[in-house]
Formats: structure tokens, C-alpha cells, sequence
């Protein structure tokens, strides 16, 4: 189960940056990191690991950069998109 709950801010920016655009899905990102941090604390009491802190960065940083390029292409295309991807035959 904590397998699933880790991946509570992918999950979420994906949903929302679907149905709302990339910035509230940043949005929605920043605030299920912060959610999972939070969990992470009061519930385990193990205290917060790198993944959880690396998410909430991970869409902070995104978030901003949103804000300040205003892309016009959503943050999934830019990831999916056949030009901006690197084929495994590049990389040799």
C-alpha cells in the first residue's frame, strides 16, 4: 500500500494537468508532495525519505517553470513527444 501512496503526487499531477492544463497539474503536484511529506511524518513517525522530498522539488520546480516560460506545449507532450525524446540507439 505505501507502494501506491508514494506515487500520490504523480498520479494526481497527471488527473489534473489532463483535465485543467499544466499548471494547476503543477499545482496539484506540489500539494500531494507536501500531502505525502506530511503522511509521511505524522503517520510512520519514520520521518520524510528522498523520494518524497524529491517529488515535492520535482514539481516546485516544474511549477515555476510554467509560470515563468509559459509553454505552449503541455509538460506530458513536451515529455511524450517523438522529436524530444532520446532513442537508446543515440545514446551508443
Amino acid at each position: 500500500m505505501n507502494f501506491l501512496i508514494a506515487f500520490c503526487p504523480y498520479i494526481a499531477f497527471a488527473v489534473v494537468h489532463r483535465l485543467f492544463g499544466p499548471l494547476v497539474g503543477m499545482i496539484a503536484g506540489v500539494l500531494g508532495g507536501a500531502a505525502l511529506v506530511i503522511y509521511r511524518e505524522t503517520k510512520d513517525g519514520s520521518g520524510f525519505g528522498l523520494f518524497e522530498m524529491g517529488s515535492l522539488f520535482l514539481f516546485a520546480c516544474l511549477g515555476v517553470y510554467v509560470i515563468e516560460v509559459q509553454p505552449h506545449w503541455s509538460a506530458l507532450a513536451r515529455i511524450f513527444h517523438p522529436a524530444t525524446t532520446v532513442r537508446v540507439e543515440e545514446l551508443f
